[in-house]
């Protein structure tokens, strides 16, 4: 039996109004915690709706949704902003759009990708058959859930991985993805209390799996509300004092079908099922894009490198997250900086960030871009900041030695690298390698390690299989800073080459030992050039 996980989000768009808030917070030295703990409203701009911004708000818009603290103070979603400042006077009211709250479903879904091979979503606003579900995303983990451990395990892992994104959620696992969302979001921790719609509180818990055998009764202790069915029929399942579904399942079945049949029309049949247990609801996938992005929109605009860094952060590990569902690496990085158009000629700034090495974790991507941010002018207030991914990678994985202990230079190097990159320039960090030259000095340059199609060297090309110097001196030092040398010995020399330059026709190059430097010297004729270790 196909076994499926549903994530139950229950404040995600208070929680993208938040993020737009704290970033101007940021900006102003400001502590972001008593922001975070103030009561707030929030209003959804819909296309074609007569909301826009804060600017369109009026007394008469009904709120979307809340957060606990305006919970709390007795507003209720579909008040008025009229009404609803006259319980609190301290609301806030903020819009968020609705492709925001899409694209932020759509990441999240991304993410997801680590657990299970598909992966979909539906957002509260959408047209759907069962609205009250609300924002949910779903995993279908079928044979994958003995990967983490088991079911419980690998429930309480993706709580953890949307809880560390800066999200409230409930997570469980069942049969059948309606069934499995509506026990996500109305399954209560203590069935033995009356059954009433779950809110979310913030709290950390773990998932709530139900067995393929358990979900009959696990259904049955759902509320009315967790049918698909419109609010006249709840109302009137109420009068008859049918709280749960299985109170609904002791109704007379002709009875049911003829009350339901007029408002469900050719979905009762699926309903039915539904209340009886059985979910063969197929998924609908959703395939990511190509170039993996997040966007934050920053409400009021802001200026200064601390406060862009504070989103950078944000933006880094959603980033960082969908990377590593991809199983893939980013060799090169995009942060577009979209300005205030009425302050500034030029709409975005756009920050390229080519990387020596590819990275994937969340601490490598924002180290990279903290390089890049500080060193950067902002010209007009930002109003949104978008970071893409443009160039892709596998990530290479490598087995563990159970008795050999990890290095933890080449764990660190790829990111130090970046980090080095970003903050110098894509030329002046990479390798030495050796160049086939017949001049000495020559022999070795600075390869970037942005240059994905560099030229390895061969044996064959090199013009000389003598011993090659492992240290080149910043410049030749003649015989007269240096006491007589021991023993000699030819390695190569050079007839008429590069006839264009200064110097002799024939130049010999030895090896000798050094007795007062205690090492090997690589010398043309009476200058030392270099030394060998």
């Amino acid at each position: 039996m196909k076994r499926f996980v549903a994530i139950a989000l229950f404040r995600l768009r208070v929680e993208l109004a938040r993020e737009a808030e704290l970033a101007p917070l940021a900006r102003r030295g400001l502590d972001p915690t008593s922001a975070a703990r103030a009561p707030l409203a929030v209003v959804v701009a819909r296309p074609g709706g007569s909301v826009k911004e804060e600017a369109s708000l009026l007394g008469n818009t009904r709120l979307d949704e809340l957060s606990p603290e305006a919970w709390a103070l007795g507003v209720r979603p579909g008040a008025t902003i009229a009404a609803a400042r006259a319980r609190a006077s301290e609301l806030r009211v903020r819009v968020v759009h609705v492709h925001a709250v899409d694209a932020r479903l759509a990441s999240i879904a991304e993410a997801a990708l680590a657990f299970g091979p598909t992966v979909a979503y539906q957002a509260h606003d959408a047209e759907r058959a069962h609205p009250r579900l609300g924002d949910v995303v779903w995993i279908d983990v079928t044979g994958s859930s003995h990967l983490f451990g088991g079911e419980a395990a690998l429930g309480d892992a993706i709580a953890a991985q949307v809880r560390g994104l800066g999200h409230a959620c409930r997570v469980a696992i069942a049969s059948g993805p309606r069934i499995t969302a509506a026990i996500a979001r109305y399954a209560r921790d203590d069935e033995a209390r009356p059954a009433k719609p779950a809110r979310d509180d913030g709290a950390p818990r773990g998932a709530r799996v139900v067995p393929a055998e358990e979900t009959r009764r696990a259904v049955g202790a759902l509320p009315v509300a967790a049918l698909p069915i419109d609010d006249g029929t709840i109302r009137w399942l109420d009068k008859l004092g049918v709280r749960d579904v299985e109170g609904v399942r002791r109704l007379p079945r002709s009875a049911l079908g003829t009350r339901l049949g007029a408002a469900c029309g050719a979905f009762l049949p699926r309903l039915l099922e539904l209340v009886d247990g059985v979910d063969a609801t197929p998924l609908v996938p959703h395939v990511p894009p190509e170039i993996p992005e997040e966007r934050a929109e920053i409400e009021y605009g802001i200026e200064g490198s601390e406060a862009l860094l504070f989103v950078a952060k944000a933006t880094a590990d959603r980033l960082a997250a969908r990377l590593h569902a991809r199983a893939m690496a980013t060799a090169r990085l995009e942060m577009i900086l979209e300005l205030d158009r009425a302050l500034t000629d030029t709409p975005r700034s756009v920050l390229v960030l080519a990387l020596a090495s590819p990275v994937h974790a969340a601490s490598e991507l924002f180290a990279v871009l903290r390089a890049r941010v500080e060193a950067h002018e902002v010209d007009a207030p930002i109003r949104a900041v978008v970071l893409r991914a443009t160039e892709l990678v596998p990530r290479r994985f490598t087995p563990r030695d159970l008795f050999v202990p990890e290095a933890r230079a080449a764990r660190a190097l790829p990111g130090l690298t970046a980090e080095l990159v970003a903050d110098l320039g894509e030329d002046r960090v990479g390798v030495l390698e050796i160049v086939s030259t017949w001049v000495p000095e020559r022999r070795a340059k600075l390869v970037p390690y942005a240059s994905r199609a560099r030229a390895k060297a061969r044996d064959g090309d090199l013009v000389s299989s003598g011993v090659e110097p492992t240290r080149l001196l910043p410049a030749p030092v003649s015989k007269e800073r240096m006491r007589p040398s021991g023993e000699r010995r030819l390695v190569a020399r050079f007839e008429g080459i590069e006839w264009w330059r200064d110097g002799p026709a024939v130049s010999d190059v030895v090896v000798e030992w050094r007795s007062d430097e205690g090492a090997i010297a690589w010398r043309r004729d009476e200058d030392v050039l270099g030394w060998v270790d």
